[in-house]
């Protein structure tokens, strides 16, 4: 993986942390299951980036905020940390326009309830009326329950491979494309609400629904 790479000072390790570098950036997992979902993949130890759908409402009452978070895990080694980091621009540019930009350096810091905190000023100036914290919450979570009962079945990987984070293919039934979860959740009725990316990996990790 690219941190052992970053571990080792060998000039050839070196040479195969720039070419990591070198490579694009790559779906490590997506889901329908919202941010607590996501919390479950978020790896304190790197640096990744998420796109997420943040719905409330239904119909022609219905509200859609893209909304990308960046995993600034606060146990990555600090020169691991700044590498990582500058892949930002190219990560925010895959992303694409997004109403809301927030960072987090840790996994419990990823909950409905501080999201919909960040996310409720943005609602306001939607001129919606009164929308407390509770009603934006209450809200977000009736829309996950909606995407997750319309998404596909998951397909995660075994706890060993998530621990190890082993550069293994799914099948190509299981195979989701960066560019495919990534329009998914820019959807208003896409498939996922959430596209997980990190500079680590060079292939599709999983996908699930939550």
């Amino acid at each position: 993986t690219l941190r052992r790479v970053l571990d080792s000072p060998t000039p050839c390790s070196a040479k195969r942390r720039d070419s990591a570098y070198a490579q694009p950036l790559a779906l490590l997992a997506s889901g329908a299951g919202g941010v607590e979902e996501l919390r479950k993949h978020f790896d304190p130890s790197t640096v990744s980036w998420v796109l997420h759908r943040f719905q409330v409402g239904s119909g022609t009452f219905l509200r859609t905020k893209l909304v990308a978070i960046h995993l600034n895990g606060e146990d990555a080694n600090a020169v691991q940390r700044g590498w990582l980091n500058s892949r930002g621009p190219e990560a925010f540019s895959l992303l694409g326009d997004v109403n809301a930009t927030i960072e987090v350096s840790r996994p419990e810091e990823l909950s409905a309830k501080s999201l919909c905190q960040r996310l409720l000023p943005l609602f306001a100036a939607d001129n919606l009326g009164e929308y407390s914290l509770q009603a934006l919450q209450r809200d977000y979570e009736s829309g996950l329950q909606q995407c997750a009962a319309a998404a596909p079945a998951a397909s995660a990987p075994t706890a060993a491979v998530a621990e190890e984070r082993a550069e293994v293919l799914p099948t190509a039934a299981e195979q989701v494309s960066t560019k495919e979860a990534l329009r998914a959740v820019g959807a208003e009725s896409g498939s996922y609400n959430w596209a997980l990316l990190e500079p680590n990996r060079l292939e599709v990790h999983a996908c699930g629904s939550g």
